[in-house]
């Protein structure tokens, strides 16, 4: 009888774990059919929108400091060892990095979706759009799954549903419901990687980008710093360096939380009050507009320094070297890209991701409670995950011939 293996989430983990499991069974002639059920109207809607539209891939520097979760010890080799360049050459997809960034070739996001769908297509892997998973339960004859279209009765079953961040893209958390009904424990999920909302905020930096580095306090006391590029909205902050920062807001919600701005650590506080000196003595004033973007320069100006002399220095030297923003919060599950928490990682097999309460029940990619930074690590994570699994299944397939 043909053996039945059902993937839930056609996002990168799925259309991964797809595309290699139908490559594997195809190639060796194994009696088995592999079928992929997506609740939108078609597969990787969130791989698409990847970078805006550029797909990070991946990371040079892939060292365990950029996940986030409960138990992240036995996950390093997986990610580590998986060679996404050599991985997606052999589905026709090229790659390049642009410094640490591995992008596609094409840098497009479309590249990599649509090499793998042509992958699924060659290899008769089935795909079912519109189809929501409502329930599961594993009974005798194998597992069931309720669907809003049929049931379906499959021996295999992969989870790769997302977590509940950026629901607009299919991953509303109903993955953690199907597994909490099989035992699996589920940790509460937070938004990381998401934008900040500032107490107060000026809408008048609205658009305004600076460069600099971007400390983020909490009862004073430095969390993290990161050193690139934020954007100001009518909300908040924005860019990278805060989404990089918002994974710590959760840890420290319960205390007054800033993000201290350096818009100019290019120089260290006593040569930038040298400089700062020298332009005084020179033309009789300071204008920051001169040092910093203009809009920044203004804001800063607007009530904030009095008086330009000499002994105003330290005051506008602490304002260009820290100058805060009091954070109240975040913009939400809605508007983050992936959120810490989820399915408890050491319930299931760390090189194979079966689950260790379920045989022949899988999980990947952000369903589980592994988050990392921004730079291509959760697409990483999610598409080594992918492809463990589909080896895994393909050896288990193996055994029965």
């Amino acid at each position: 009888m043909t053996r039945q293996i059902m993937i839930i989430g056609g996002g990168s983990c799925g259309l991964v774990c797809g595309a290699v499991l139908g490559k594997l069974i195809d190639n060796n002639g194994l009696d088995a059919q592999v079928t992929i059920l997506e609740k939108k109207e078609k597969p990787g809607k969130k791989l698409l929108a990847t970078g805006n539209g550029r797909c990070n891939l991946s990371n040079r520097d892939l060292s365990m400091k950029h996940y986030e979760g409960h138990d992240l010890s036995n996950l390093e080799a997986l990610i580590l060892n998986f060679d996404i360049q050599a991985f997606f050459e052999e589905f026709g997809l090229w790659s390049k990095y642009l410094g640490d960034l591995l992008y596609p070739q094409s840098e497009q996001a479309v590249s990599v979706c649509e090499c793998l769908l042509r992958a699924l297509n060659k290899y008769h892997v089935k795909i079912i759009c519109e189809c929501t998973v409502q329930s599961m339960a594993k009974k005798k004859e194998g597992y069931h799954l309720y669907t809003n279209q049929q049931e379906f009765i499959c021996d295999d079953v992969v989870l790769t549903m997302g977590g509940d961040a950026a629901s607009q893209f299919g991953s509303d958390g109903s993955g953690f419901k199907l597994l909490s009904m099989l035992g699996h424990h589920i940790y509460p999920t937070v938004p990381s990687l998401v934008q900040l909302v500032c107490k107060n905020m000026d809408k008048r930096l609205k658009g305004v980008r600076i460069h600099g580095t971007f400390t983020m306090y909490a009862n004073q006391v430095e969390v993290h710093k990161e050193k690139g590029e934020i954007l100001f909205t009518d909300y908040g902050l924005s860019g990278i360096s805060i989404l990089q920062l918002s994974r710590y807001y959760q840890q420290y919600s319960d205390q007054k939380i800033e993000i201290g701005i350096d818009a100019a650590d290019q120089y260290d506080t006593s040569l930038l009050k040298e400089k700062l000196k020298l332009q005084l003595q020179q033309n009789g004033g300071l204008q920051l507009n001169g040092i910093i973007h203009q809009k920044y320069a203004n804001y800063l100006e607007n009530g904030r320094i009095k008086e330009y002399s000499y002994k105003d220095l330290n005051t506008i030297v602490q304002l260009l070297k820290d100058y805060r923003f009091e954070i109240i919060g975040t913009k939400g599950k809605e508007n983050a890209q992936v959120c810490i928490g989820g399915a408890d990682v050491s319930e299931f097999n760390n090189e194979t991701f079966e689950s260790k309460l379920s045989a022949h029940l899988y999980a990947g990619g952000e369903i589980l409670d592994v988050a990392g930074d921004c730079g291509g690590y959760n697409l990483h994570f999610a598409f080594a995950c992918g492809n463990a699994i589909a080896k895994a299944i393909y050896q288990s397939l193996l055994m029965e011939v």
